[in-house]
């Protein structure tokens, strides 16, 4: 699987161009490789209002890839304490368990 210029976006940490995209149908829980979400990679890169935006779009924090790694499980792992309480409030669940 490719990733979507969405996954490009939050990856890079450009809110506005990812704005963009979302208010034209991107689709905010596409997967990637591994089945990536673009939820995922801004987790893994502390993008704080990236995961905001996303979230606010309805992305699902508990969508999981082929290893079982949430979003949240990504931030936690990375470091990214603040983009791990953004995740919390937007209802990931701690209890997701990776494969």
């Amino acid at each position: 699987k490719v990733e979507t210029p969405l996954h490009m976006a939050a990856r890079a940490g450009h809110c506005e161009v990812a704005q963009f995209l979302l208010q034209n149908n991107a689709q905010v829980d596409a997967k990637a490789k591994d089945d990536q979400t673009p939820l995922h990679c801004a987790a893994r890169m502390g993008h704080k209002e990236l995961v905001k935006l996303l979230l606010e779009h309805k992305a699902n924090p508990d969508s999981a890839t082929t290893a079982g790694h949430t979003p949240l499980h990504i931030a936690a792992r990375e470091g990214h304490a603040q983009t791990t309480r953004i995740l919390l409030d937007g209802n990931a669940q701690q209890t997701k368990m990776t494969k």
